[in-house]
């Protein structure tokens, strides 16, 4: 399936494009806000957990999840790479993963405005 302008303006909309560079979901976030099933499945894998800061918390953050080994799901800012990879816009590169993620959400914006 082709990401559309109008599909991004909807995920702009509906929060599948946030700017989240640090959450892990099920595929089904966001499958049932418009992207198709086949493309978020590529995206869905087993996730690792360390120590400190890497550590994954399941349903919460430090302060209200329980900590896991791994999960399974979607890494919110690879869905970002992949939304701007269809659509073929360029955006600023950031070393932190929350402010690559809103450069990216910054671009998409851009170009929806630009008339994509």
């Amino acid at each position: 399936m082709t990401v559309t302008k109008e599909m991004v303006q909807a995920g702009l909309e509906n929060g599948a494009i946030d700017g989240d560079g640090h959450s892990i979901v099920a595929p089904e976030y966001f499958i049932e806000r418009g992207f198709d099933s086949k493309d978020i499945q590529k995206l869905e894998m087993t996730h690792q957990s360390g120590s400190g800061k890497h550590q994954i918390y399941e349903h919460g953050d430090m302060f209200t999840g329980s900590p896991v080994t791994e999960l399974k799901g979607v890494y919110c800012l690879d869905f970002h790479y992949w939304v701007a990879s269809q659509v073929g816009i360029e955006y600023p590169q950031a070393y932190g993963r929350g402010t690559q993620a809103r450069h990216i959400v910054a671009s998409l914006r851009k170009w929806i405005e630009n008339d994509g």
